[in-house]
């Protein structure tokens, strides 16, 4: 086939193509799925001019079926009860006396569990040894075959569903759906934003998804006319005094539109407009991603340009915020209730200027991310004192390699490595959220995914929003004792108070629940049902054990009776910190030596319980160490910081997995290193599809400092390769990234 130019092949291990179902709606995403489950190859070729292409592959999906009467879709992979269906029979056919469940049941070769004739009744598909006569009574010839005997068992009540539904006498055939009270925006990629259930956010959205007298104002590089942020936006300022960093060419005004800090190599951030996302996109309006508090107001302050951000003009935003006297001689109409500050540098002191004080002082809690230095040092403003101080962590809960730590450090909060895909989406495990792309020159709004405590902190900012949206007269005392409490987070680390996560991961539905005044819980089912966090086990090059939880989401005790799998002995499951039912932590190692020479090993982990969901599958999906990965041949480039030019470039191909470079006899001076891509060759790297990275990370672009006395550097070592940046309305692949920003 052939898409954009490029001509697109699937071959089995032999060579030959193979059958695929091709989704070509958007053009900018093609997807290719193939009809059967197994290994293949994909096979990728220009056919005319020249054209640059990610390929992402996730883990494999399920085939998804379509009814037959009703045009609904049914997928093994939906959340129903594999074996049962729910029935309803046509009035007419119920009338006879006589008749009851047990004879309707068997009169399609099911069993009855529950209901009456003339309603709804639950049924069966019964023991294994009678499914051929169930498939004969209700003339089912063939069943997609699963090698997983948990998904060939939802699949054969897919196709009974189906059957039924042909049926003259049966009015209505549905699976038995596991349903949950969490609100679930219908955002379009709500379902990339892996960071919101992680800190139990739907289900504070089940009591508010906050209110539009409750500000936030995001102290930040600006603010772009995004249409995800519409409806979010209240008046803003810019306080950039200097001009030579305003980038628009005046001092402080009244528009505190972002016009980009692009160097002319790589692509502005437009980070002001990514953290204001995650304050408060707007949610539920079936476009592009959910905010952490969808309905409150985000006030644009704009005081990071093309040089950095200035304490002073920083310090004169956080008093226009607070309703206090400053330099613009006005105010907001309404004074903000909390204040965002992804930004900072390194400290000697954790005493709060006086700006910050009075902020305080009036009611505002001020929120700050704790730096990507991946150091104690101190870091201003977070580790001021009356400041909330946000560390980050990733997919996996644990502390991001980036964030800092230290004493300083109060709570932690969802901040993404986008090194990493550890729950096999395709897409990097960073935290996705509304932003703009200059790098073909034209500004092009969408939605990229960043890294760093700048995308933790808003996170924080939000909870509080809806935090105060429940309780309009919450003071920052007030939410510094609870969160000193515990009773806004999940505990991680060691118990308690830590250096690395503060109080713990900030909990939403702890944190609305103890503003309210109200316990926010659930509704469980009165039977128990397994729970799995995380639900897909996805091992990177370097990761060889991971863990999972197992616990209860219904009201009857749950008792695991097994968990297996059906690896043939590379992966070992053990039992970590569990009850005596068998709920609780299981560790999960990787024999990588018994799948030397594989690209990919998979195998699936097999819960088996009392509980209605059970037997319960969690996918396994390992990327061995063996295979060196490939981001095509990339430029290494030595910026000079002082004198605002590249000065030097290392070209470098891929050797086993890695690129080495150097630099001979570097001047005096600060520099930052970034490497990338020319695909287009338009001698420009990071454009749009092309690999991209940065010294320390592309989220944190450490200064590297040579003088007089420095002698060989080694270690500066840093990941490359390549971010999505989703472009809805403009359909664009480019590299998204977070810049650095310097007060």
């Amino acid at each position: 086939m052939q898409i954009l130019g490029l001509c697109v092949a699937l071959e089995d291990a032999n060579g030959s193509a193979v059958t695929v179902t091709l989704d070509e709606s958007n053009p900018d995403f093609i997807t290719i799925t193939p009809q059967n489950s197994g290994n293949y190859y994909l096979r990728v070729q220009a056919e005319q001019g020249a054209r640059n292409y990610i390929v992402a592959t996730g883990l494999p999906s399920a085939s998804t079926l379509q009814s037959r009467n009703s045009g609904a879709e049914m997928s093994v992979d939906e959340n129903f009860i594999p074996g049962e269906v729910i029935v309803k029979f046509k009035n007419n056919f119920v009338s006879t006396a006589g008749v009851t469940r047990q004879s309707l049941a068997a009169s399609v070769g099911l069993t009855a569990k529950a209901g009456a004739p003339g309603r709804s009744m639950l049924m069966s598909l019964g023991d294994i040894s009678a499914r051929p006569q169930t498939f004969n009574t209700l003339g089912i010839a063939a069943v997609v075959q699963h090698s997983d005997p948990a998904l060939q068992l939802k699949q054969e009540t897919i196709e009974v569903v189906k059957a039924l539904r042909k049926r003259a006498d049966v009015e209505y055939a549905a699976l038995n759906y596991l349903r949950q009270p969490l609100l679930e925006p219908d955002d379009t990629y709500y379902g990339l934003q892996w960071h919101y259930p992680k800190i139990n956010l739907p289900l504070a959205w089940d009591v508010t998804t906050g209110v539009a007298d409750v500000v936030v104002a995001v102290i930040d590089s600006g603010k772009l006319d995004h249409p995800d942020l519409q409806a979010s936006l209240v008046q803003g300022y810019d306080f950039i005094s200097s001009t030579a960093n305003s980038g628009d060419g005046d001092g402080i005004d009244s528009d505190p539109t972002d016009p980009g800090d692009s160097d002319g190599v790589t692509p502005s951030s437009f980070h002001g407009t990514h953290v204001a996302g995650t304050v408060a996109a707007e949610t539920g309006n079936a476009t592009g991603v959910a905010g952490v508090a969808g309905n409150v107001k985000v006030m644009p302050l704009r005081v990071c340009g093309t040089l950095g951000c200035a304490d002073y003009d920083i310090q004169q935003a956080l008093l226009y915020a607070a309703g206090q006297s400053n330099d613009s001689g006005t105010v907001p109409a309404q004074a903000a209730d909390i204040v965002n500050l992804s930004l900072g540098a390194p400290t000697n002191s954790t005493i709060a200027p006086p700006a910050y004080v009075t902020a305080r002082n009036a009611g505002v809690i001020i929120v700050a991310a704790a730096g990507n230095e991946s150091s104690t040092e101190l870091f201003a403003p977070a580790a001021y004192d009356g400041v909330v101080s946000v560390s980050a962590v990733d997919f996996a809960g644990n502390l991001a390699y980036y964030s800092n730590r230290g004493a300083t450090i109060d709570v932690a909060a969802p901040g993404g490595d986008i090194t990493a895909n550890l729950n096999g989406d395709s897409y990097p495990d960073g935290i996705l959220s509304t932003v703009g792309s200059d790098a073909s020159g034209a500004l092009r709004l969408g939605y990229g995914f960043y890294q760093g405590t700048s995308m933790a902190a808003p996170h924080l900012a939000g909870v509080a929003a809806l935090m105060k949206s429940v309780n309009p007269g919450m003071s920052p005392d007030q939410f510094d004792q609870w969160l000193a409490n515990g009773d806004l987070t999940q505990d991680l680390g060691a118990a308690g108070r830590d250096d690395f996560y503060g109080y713990g991961l900030i909990d939403a539905a702890k944190a609305v629940s103890i503003a309210s005044g109200t316990p926010i819980e659930p509704e469980l089912p009165p039977d128990p049902l397994i729970r799995i966090t995380p639900d897909t086990l996805v091992y990177d090059v370097s990761t060889d054990t991971l863990q999972f939880t197992i616990s209860n989401g219904g009201l009857a005790d749950l008792i695991i009776a097994s968990v297996n799998n059906d690896s043939g002995g590379w992966l070992t499951v053990n039992a970590g910190s569990v009850d005596a039912n068998g709920g609780g932590t299981y560790t999960v190692t990787v024999d990588r030596s018994q799948i030397a020479g594989f690209a990919t090993a998979g195998a699936v982990i097999t819960i088996e319980a009392n509980a209605t969901n059970s037997p319960l599958t969690v996918p396994v999906m390992v990327y061995n160490q063996e295979i060196a990965s490939d981001a095509g041949f990339h430029y290494v480039l030595l910026y000079n910081i002082d004198r605002d030019l590249f000065v030097d470039q290392f070209n470098a191909a891929i050797v086993n997995g890695q690129y080495q470079y150097s630099f001979l006899n570097v001047p005096a001076g600060n520099y930052f290193i970034v490497a990338g891509n020319d695909f287009n060759s338009d001698d420009h790297i990071c454009g749009s599809g092309e690999a991209c990275g940065a010294y320390a990370t592309l989220g944190n672009m450490t200064k590297i400092v040579i003088d007089n006395n420095t002698g060989n550097l080694a270690g500066v070592n840093f990941a490359t390769g390549f971010n999505p940046f989703i472009a809805e309305f403009q359909g664009l692949l480019a590299s998204a990234k977070e810049r650095v920003l310097l007060p």
